[in-house]
């Protein structure tokens, strides 16, 4: 998850995602694994606009998973987008009631956007 250490990624400008693949497609959960692992080296790296592009990536390729949905909703909450963080942090709760990050993620989120209501 995030915090761990990773090799830096390439910058924004150089991304390559996978256009031609969908979330049925074979290749779709080795591809989703790589754009989470890429997107937590962007995170560690302080580089929150490319992690938040690879989560986003993640995601789309594996929509059921709450882990890739919590990790792109800290990336977008980094980079300033805390609407997208807050949807993504719910869908991850959605996924996995269980899964504490996306409880922690949805809190964090609703904080930042001014929706204490939203957070118990």
């Amino acid at each position: 998850g995030f915090g761990d250490a990773g090799e830096g990624a390439p910058p924004l400008r150089s991304l390559e995602l996978r256009t031609d693949l969908d979330a049925n497609s074979p290749a779709a959960p080795s591809e989703a694994d790589r754009f989470n692992d890429l997107s937590i080296a962007s995170y560690s790296a302080a580089d929150f606009r490319t992690a938040h592009a690879y989560g986003r990536e993640a995601v789309r390729l594996a929509p059921r998973s709450a882990i890739y949905a919590a990790n792109c909703s800290a990336a977008a909450l980094k980079a300033g987008k805390p609407a997208e963080a807050a949807k993504l942090a719910l869908r991850a709760t959605e996924l996995d009631p269980a899964y504490a990050k996306g409880h922690l993620r949805a809190g964090q989120a609703h904080l930042e956007i001014g929706s204490r209501e939203a957070v118990r």
